[in-house]
């Protein structure tokens, strides 16, 4: 009977130690980071996840306080995720920050599973690549907590007027009044298709029409792709426009209401170009309206955030602004409006700590183990 216990005993710890991550060398902490399989629409490949750490005592007692010795790695592998730090800080023994991770596969079918591993010593590596974050489609990415544009591209703006360091939906923002704007002097995006995304709060309550938050500009300052705010009494609504202007002087336009004055709203909007039923989408808080109007254009050599001729200047706070090479999909979409601080316990859900030195050894790779009729089986 102590030989079958002892034996029953064994075989539950070599389970239990089947069921650990792979700890990387040197490492002493981790925890499980679960996003919930049914938040998405549809299973999204390269997605950069909005990780958020709200007041951790795990992570602000062992990691470091820059965190720049968290790393990220998918349950039962020995790879890497990348990721980028937006902001990490420590005070009080609690870690604050915003970290956007590259998840490989985020699953409709099961919970996708990563672990977080640190360790505040010395004995550290920085895994964190901004660039490779942002998958090949991403033309530029600003968080607007700075100027820089965290893709490869390095579409760094410039400022004329808007003022850093607002309280965003997501980390910091910029701030504009009626004629500030951020720029790229030289092209974002070329041909369609093309895809603008970014945080918005418009401020004023005035009858301006569209004021906009994102625009594709020619070297005349004449706006091409325009991601507006409009706002007018006669329409009764407020509106998210998605406008495709011509070489010439047409417009074509998707439009989808309503937002609210003063709240943080996600609007995003794609034109996609030659043949097809739908040619421009735009979309509020996930919901998206389209519209078959095509207008050629050409001379796409500059971006402005905040303002373009023919349009009114953006009144309020923009952040998170994105451009993508590829008309991202209704799920994509409503998966990245998702992924905010506000709505983190929706979509994702940290596990308690676990200590790498608790006796259970990390797991093999390729094997697993079970118990089966009383054995032990790989």
């Amino acid at each position: 009977m102590r030989r079958t216990l002892a034996l029953t005993a064994l075989l539950l710890a070599a389970v239990e130690a089947a069921a650990a991550p792979q700890v990387p060398g040197g490492y002493s902490y981790y925890k499980s980071l679960t996003l919930d399989h049914t938040v998405p629409g549809s299973t999204l490949s390269s997605f950069p996840v909005l990780v958020v750490i709200d007041e951790d005592s795990d992570l602000g007692g062992h990691a470091r306080s820059d965190g720049k010795d968290i790393r990220f790695r998918l349950d039962g592998s020995s790879t890497d995720l990348d990721h980028e730090i937006e902001s990490y800080a420590v005070a009080a023994g609690t870690a604050t920050g915003i970290i956007h991770l590259n998840v490989p596969t985020v699953s409709v079918v099961s919970d996708t599973v990563v672990y977080a591993f640190y360790d505040g010593t010395t004995n550290y590596y920085d895994s964190s690549t901004p660039s490779g974050t942002w998958n090949a489609n991403y033309e530029a990415v600003w968080h607007l907590s700075d100027l820089d544009d965290s893709t490869a591209n390095g579409h760094t703006l410039s400022n004329s007027g808007a003022t850093s360091g607002g309280t965003g939906e997501i980390g910091d923002c910029y701030t504009f009044a009626d004629g500030d704007y951020l720029y790229v002097s030289d092209p974002v995006c070329a041909d369609p298709p093309v895809t603008l995304t970014a945080w918005f709060k418009r401020t004023d309550s005035t009858n301006y029409r569209r004021r906009t938050i994102l625009a594709v500009i020619d070297s005349d300052d004449k706006a091409h792709y325009i991601l507006a705010a409009h706002r007018q009494n006669s329409e009764a609504s407020q509106h998210v426009n998605m406008d495709h202007t011509s070489d010439t002087s047409g417009t074509s336009r998707a439009e989808i209401g309503d937002w609210s004055v003063s709240t943080w709203h996600h609007g995003a909007g794609w034109f996609a170009g030659g043949t097809g039923s739908d040619k421009l989408k735009a979309f509020l808080d996930a919901s998206g309206s389209t519209d078959s109007n095509y207008q050629s254009s050409s001379g796409h050599d500059a971006f402005r955030i905040g303002s373009a001729s023919g349009y009114n200047g953006f009144v309020g706070s923009i952040d998170e602004a994105r451009v993508s090479s590829v008309t991202l999909t209704d799920d994509w979409i409503a998966y990245e409006h998702a992924n905010r601080p506000s709505n983190w316990s929706t979509y994702a859900a940290w596990g308690s700590e676990q200590s790498a030195s608790s006796g259970l050894p990390p797991r093999l790779v390729g094997e697993r183990s079970s118990l089966v009729n009383g054995g032990l089986v790989r």
